[in-house]
């Protein structure tokens, strides 16, 4: 049977029916189910686009856009991230990789009490809390 190739889609992109539509022809075809909590998550590789379930205990890597403050008592520390990627830049070996920002920024709420917060240009790791909420881990203590 000859399949259809799913589409490429680049920013900017409109989308139209028909390609939705491809794209979960594809899905019912691999019978991608997602369970309580969880859903799809498109992710570009170094091979191309892959289709996984996602779920909310995924953590993406980001960087502090300004200090973002810490807990005090029941009220979270605030702040902004800027979410960042990696990508291989030779093949080595070993591998050389470089991290570069993706330009999408979060608000995210910091559930430590650490001294200080977290300071403008660290790097933590981010996920949603059980209401939605991203949140932050340091990089260095996570």
């Amino acid at each position: 049977m000859n399949r259809k190739p799913l589409p490429k889609f680049r920013k900017g992109d409109v989308l139209k029916a028909a390609d939705l539509n491809t794209v979960i022809a594809e899905l019912e075809r691999q019978r991608l189910t997602t369970g309580q909590n969880s859903g799809i998550a498109l992710q570009e590789t170094e091979r191309g686009t892959v289709i996984r379930v996602a779920s909310k205990g995924d953590r993406y890597l980001a960087i502090a856009n300004g200090d973002i403050t810490e807990r005090d008592g029941a009220t979270p520390g605030v702040g902004i991230v800027t979410l960042q990627a990696c990508k291989r830049t030779s093949a080595g070996p070993p591998p050389a990789y470089t991290i570069y920002s993706l330009g999408r920024d979060f608000d995210v709420v910091n559930y430590s009490s650490t001294t200080g917060g977290i300071e403008d240009g660290a790097y933590v790791w981010i996920e949603q809390d059980i209401n939605g909420l991203w949140f932050i881990t340091s990089v260095d203590c996570g």
